[in-house]
Parts: C-alpha cells; sequence; structure tokens
C-alpha cells in the first residue's frame, strides 16, 4: 500500500504567528535594553530573541516566496499563477543548518576568534 503524502503545513501549531513574533522579540529586547536583568537572564532573552528572530525571518520568506510564484506575467502580459508549494521551504533550512554547522567547524578549526 502506498504512503500518502501529508502536506506541512504551512504554520506549525508551536510556531506563533509573524505579529505575535515580532511582538514578543519587541519585548525582549526592551527586557535587554532597560539593563535590569542579570547576566544569565540577558542571555536567556537574547536567546529568545534570535529564536524569534529567525521565526520572522523565515515567515517573511515564505511570504515573499508565495508573493513571486502568484505575480508572474506570462509572454503575452497575462498575470499567471502556480500552486505554491511549500515544501522547497524544508529543503532551504536543511541548506541553511548544514551551512550554520560548516561554520562552526571552521570557526573552531582556526582557532580563536580573536
Amino acid at each position: 500500500m502506498a504512503k500518502k503524502k501529508v502536506k506541512k503545513k504551512v504554520q506549525s501549531e508551536a510556531e506563533p504567528s509573524f505579529e505575535q513574533a515580532l511582538a514578543s522579540l519587541s519585548e525582549v529586547v526592551g527586557q535587554i535594553e532597560s539593563g535590569d536583568l542579570s547576566l544569565d537572564d540577558a542571555l536567556g532573552q537574547y536567546e529568545r530573541g534570535i529564536t524569534l528572530l529567525k521565526t520572522c525571518h523565515a515567515q517573511l520568506s515564505r511570504a515573499q516566496r508565495r508573493i513571486e510564484v502568484l505575480s508572474r506575467i506570462d509572454d503575452d502580459g497575462n498575470a499567471t499563477t502556480t500552486p505554491y508549494d511549500d515544501s522547497e521551504d524544508e529543503s532551504l533550512e536543511a541548506k541553511q543548518q548544514s551551512r550554520s554547522r560548516r561554520r562552526t567547524r571552521e570557526a573552531g578549526e582556526g582557532g580563536s576568534l580573536f
């Protein structure tokens, strides 16, 4: 029996909406800028901010690709649309993670950063 391919949701249930992530990121920045946090708390908020920033960037990238797909013009000047396939997002994320691991390895092999 052939397995059915389950299409990935554009936004997972654990991932906040763009607006929620942006609002949370703004709160994180405000807390860090206030100077009232301990070093450990500030680092924790910084890490949370980076995660939120990645979420916002990924959602903006998906939106941009959808707009590009929906706004193509054919040779006759007619707008064309093609179904948006978000399976490309997974391969882009995998490439980004691979690149990040390479950079981490290269920085470790090169010795001190300073």
